[in-house]
């Protein structure tokens, strides 16, 4: 990622990321990057804030590419996604690549909060399968009768989104 290539999140904390630029681009090969971070993991009703990032490179990679998050994976918690912003090309070789996120992952073994508001989109992504002006893919589970929201509100995307096999949106390219 253009900040951080892994950021492990557990345990009641929080995190707040807010302001941050990327404006190198982002070239891997193995899976999971993003302009500002390539893969996020969150357990144990953790909070996360990503507010008012912006990734104005380039960012590409074999799977899990994301403007913003290239694969976020979260077990328990709360997150925020707001006014976060990508104006760089996002390319996914194989699948999974999306404007603000490439991959959304979240399995509640504890209650799950998502809500992501006004986040904007205008690079072009393109990936093989599952590409989306907001996410690639968002996959949602809930077990245990514990909740597990995702809000999705006055995101926009302004760019074109491609793919070569299935599954694209102009927001989201899969969901389940």
């Amino acid at each position: 990622g253009g900040m951080f290539g892994y950021l492990d999140q557990y345990d009641y904390s929080v995190i707040t990321m807010q302001n941050n630029l990327n404006s190198g681009a982002v070239s891997v090969f193995g899976g999971n990057s993003g302009g500002i971070i390539g893969y996020f993991y969150q357990q144990d009703n953790a909070q996360a804030n990503f507010i008012e990032n912006v990734n104005q490179a380039a960012i590409s990679d074999d799977d899990y590419v994301g403007g913003i998050i290239g694969y976020l994976d979260t077990y328990g918690g709360t997150i925020e996604l707001h006014q976060n912003v990508n104006e760089g090309a996002v390319t996914a070789l194989g699948d999974y690549s999306g404007g603000i996120l490439g991959q959304y992952h979240s399995y509640t073994s504890e209650s799950i909060q998502t809500h992501a508001t006004q986040n904007v989109n205008r690079g072009i992504v393109l990936a093989n399968n599952y590409a989306g002006g907001f996410a690639g893919s968002l996959e949602i589970h809930a077990t245990n009768n514990l909740p597990n929201e995702f809000n999705l509100e006055d995101n926009f995307n302004a760019a074109d989104v491609g793919v070569n096999g299935v599954y694209a949106g102009g927001l989201i390219g899969f969901s389940f």
